[in-house]
């Protein structure tokens, strides 16, 4: 049957031997790495390392050229690599901070059990305003990748950057493939103050993450999806938790 279209008659053909795909009602066909490309909506390289990690074959770097040495130039993989290393932070915060007692609190109290927390590696910021800048280190440009990701807001008066999220419980908000992209943060009862912002405040637009072509939840939900041709569209974070915690 043909991903594509809603016709239950079997309509999409797979040739061994071309290594290649087509469907007559889409008539849309092509190779094995545009089947993925349009299957995940990724560009070519994207599906190239999907590709490549199933069958066990490492990729050789990107080439680099003068303009890509650039000081102001920032690859995806580092910013992947930083989005990861802040969710690790702020899932271990929450576990087992002193700090995050209210967050744990919150969730308690929400009947939300730590197995769903841990599946989907919620976490917490503490209400500091460099929490997360001061784990990154001091140096320059370890604040620069955490800007380009929207985890660290530059200064308006004066040098250095603070912190995005301060005092809020944090989601993180994964791609197709599982990969955590951007974050988004909730503000605590307990913690919110004249001061606190928005109830709710997300990851900025950045290279990795555009958030009209996000769902949260969908990279769990994607092959049941694919396979009931159904789909359950959540309000909120928690919503979209408490159904997977309750099957």
């Amino acid at each position: 049957l043909c991903p594509w279209h809603d016709d239950s008659r079997p309509s999409l053909q797979v040739n061994p031997e071309r290594q290649s795909y087509k469907c007559w009602a889409c008539d849309i066909g092509g190779d094995i790495f545009s089947f993925v490309m349009r299957m995940e909506n990724l560009d070519f390289r994207e599906a190239l390392e999907v590709l490549a990690e199933r069958a066990g074959i490492s990729l050789q770097p990107r080439p680099t050229s003068a303009a890509n040495d650039s000081p102001g130039t920032i690859d995806k993989q580092t910013m992947f690599r930083a989005v990861a290393w802040a969710e690790e932070l702020y899932h271990r915060c929450l576990l087992e901070a002193p700090e995050a007692q209210p967050a744990r609190d919150y969730l308690a109290e929400g009947q939300i059990n730590e197995q769903i927390v841990r599946d989907f590696q919620w976490g917490f910021a503490p209400q500091q305003w460099d929490w997360l800048l001061k784990q990154s280190g001091s140096a320059p440009e370890k604040s620069t990748v955490l800007e380009r990701v929207g985890l660290a807001v530059r200064r308006e008066a004066g040098d250095g950057y603070y912190d995005r999220f301060r005092g809020r419980l944090i989601f993180p908000i994964r791609d197709i493939r599982g990969r955590p992209i951007a974050f988004g943060g909730r503000v605590l009862p307990q913690l919110a103050g004249d001061n606190a912002g928005a109830k709710y405040i997300n990851t900025p637009e950045t290279p990795l993450f555009s958030k009209s072509r996000e769902f949260y939840g969908l990279d769990r939900a994607k092959d049941a999806v694919a396979a009931s041709r159904k789909l359950i569209v959540m309000e909120g974070y928690t919503d979209c938790l408490m159904a997977h915690q309750h099957g």
